[in-house]
């Protein structure tokens, strides 16, 4: 796997039948960085101010990205404790969720800050977010994600496997802010006033959602409804043998890597979505 290939493959899953698995996270690191760009008041800014758009994407991606790869990285001891304390962290980052939720849509306010604690302050929440993601997150194996966490399965190559992990999700960044950036541009160009607010509210009940489905653990029937939901028959055919094709013999060299908590935490995932099948 070249560096290449793992961003091309990171990049190009956004625009194939895959974008319904990224579905779990896009909207939501799409709704953080408009509203942390929307200046309320009057009058909308004549020229788009990148710093607080630059801050918010940077923090949210580069949050969601060093979480997926801690986890990404199985034989690691920080990914042993990672999936070891899975629940806790997912219930963590939906309270934190909420929260950021709840400023954005004007329920919890904080004292007038001067402009650059304000960027401080959303840099430090969009780090938060994406983090959370990152846990929340229940991806699809990619056929590019699989020979990647093939490569993870031996100690000798984490670091390569890690790394290859980290280009993987910056084609998945760069394809989000291809949608993100001229959104937030929109949004906070918006000539009035009550539109940029309800803007800013909508991504605020936004978040709020993917907060409630963190913490009512409803993330696997999510991703679900948007795979069986948008994807084709015969697509779901093709992505399971996509995925277990190349997956069923490093997937028992993978699990005999992983600790206890690790295997515990996969095979709960797989019984939820046995058991939403049947439903």
């Amino acid at each position: 796997m070249t560096i290449f290939g793992a961003f091309f493959g990171g990049f190009h899953s956004f625009f194939s039948i895959w974008v319904f698995c990224l579905m779990q996270i896009v909207p939501f690191i799409i709704a953080f960085i408009v509203a942390s760009t929307i200046r309320e008041g009057n009058p909308a800014p004549e020229k788009t101010d990148w710093h607080p758009l630059a801050i918010s994407a940077a923090s949210v991606l580069g949050g969601f990205i060093i979480m997926f790869t801690a986890i990404g990285m199985v034989t690691t001891p920080l990914s042993k404790i990672l999936f070891r304390y899975m629940d806790l962290l997912n219930q963590f980052g939906g309270v934190i969720i909420g929260l950021i939720a709840l400023y954005f849509i004007g329920l919890l306010t904080l004292e007038k800050l001067s402009e650059s604690k304000m960027k401080g302050l959303m840099a430090g929440f969009g780090v938060l977010l994406g983090a959370s993601l990152g846990v929340a997150y229940k991806p699809c194996v990619t056929p590019t994600l699989t020979v990647i966490y093939n490569i993870n399965t031996s100690p000798d190559n984490v670091i390569w496997g890690g790394f290859l992990i980290v280009v993987y999700t910056l084609g998945i960044s760069a394809a989000i802010l291809l949608v993100a950036v001229p959104l937030a541009i929109f949004a906070s160009k918006a000539k009035s006033a009550n539109a940029r607010l309800y803007l800013k509210r909508g991504c605020g009940v936004l978040l709020m959602a993917v907060a409630l489905l963190m913490l009512t653990d409803k993330m696997t029937i999510y991703k679900s409804f948007l795979v069986e939901g948008f994807v084709p028959a015969g697509e779901m055919e093709h992505m399971d043998h996509s995925e277990h094709g190349d997956m069923d013999h490093s997937h028992h060299e993978q699990m005999d890597k992983m600790d206890h908590s690790q295997q515990d935490q996969m095979d709960h995932s797989q019984h939820e979505m046995m058991d939403h099948e049947k439903n």
